[in-house]
């Protein structure tokens, strides 16, 4: 039998969540720049963060943002602003590496890295995490 539960009136529960990463994080792609390369591109971020914590807002709903570390160095203003808003600040590694590519030494460098820049910028524990493109596999448990 389905458990049926009132919502407070006037309250929207989410389980969205969004990875936040650029234009130059997408994986499996041989044009791709590498990560030598990132401080130099472009990076579309700001505007479209700013705009979807707008949205969200709008609508009086909280998400959680899986932030790369590599990203929420660069951008700690932005990590706040969404901590701010009252949305959970998550983990999706440090530079988008995938775990059966890096190899378990490489990954928890990686991983921990992460967890550490985000802890350090909102003052509290980082509890979530996303691996990148699907990266735990059997083959990388």
């Amino acid at each position: 039998m389905p458990v049926s539960r009132k919502l407070p009136k006037g309250k929207l529960h989410s389980c969205l969540t969004i990875d936040v990463e650029d234009w130059f994080h997408i994986l499996d792609s041989p044009v791709v720049p590498g990560i030598e390369r990132w401080p130099f591109l472009e990076s579309r971020i700001e505007r479209n963060l700013e705009a979807m914590l707008a949205v969200l807002d709008s609508f009086s709903v909280k998400v959680t943002f899986f932030w790369l570390g590599w990203l929420a160095e660069r951008h700690r203003d932005l990590v706040r602003m969404c901590r701010d808003a009252g949305h959970e600040i998550a983990s999706h590694g440090y530079a988008h590496v995938l775990a059966y590519e890096v190899g378990p030494r490489i990954f928890k460098a990686d991983i921990t890295l992460a967890k550490d820049i985000l802890e350090n910028i909102i003052g509290d524990q980082v509890r979530g995490f996303r691996a990148a493109g699907f990266g735990i596999t059997k083959k990388a448990p």
